[in-house]
């Protein structure tokens, strides 16, 4: 099972939200950082508008596990920040992964199918 490598310092999440492109969406706004990484790094941030502590870390469960599922469709050297917004502790992973997967592409974090 491969691991996340995620951003853990307050000025790495403000770099990504101050110099990276931002794309909103109806359950999560993902920001985008392209360095100069050999892997992608996430960042996940998840405001108590969303429910209480067991809805918000099971969103952030389910959120660490689209990014690791998708690891290897993303181009490597991004730093993605995923903000949850409140309608996304309604929703299903189901959901949550094609939000995510859509917004990766515009934003040009997806590699083209093989």
């Amino acid at each position: 099972m491969a691991s996340l490598e995620t951003l853990r310092r307050n000025w790495e999440f403000q770099q990504v939200f101050r110099v990276g492109k931002s794309l909103p969406g109806r359950e999560i706004v993902m920001y985008a950082l392209r360095t100069k990484r050999k892997v992608a790094r996430f960042g996940f941030s998840i405001s108590k508008k969303v429910g209480c502590a067991v809805v918000r870390n099971r969103l952030r469960r389910r959120l660490r596990e689209i990014c690791r599922l998708h690891l290897k469709e993303l181009k490597t050297g991004f730093e993605l920040v995923l903000v949850a917004r409140s309608e996304a502790g309604s929703k299903d992973f189901w959901v949550l992964r094609q939000a995510f997967q859509q917004q990766a592409q515009r934003l040009g974090c997806w590699s083209e199918p093989a």
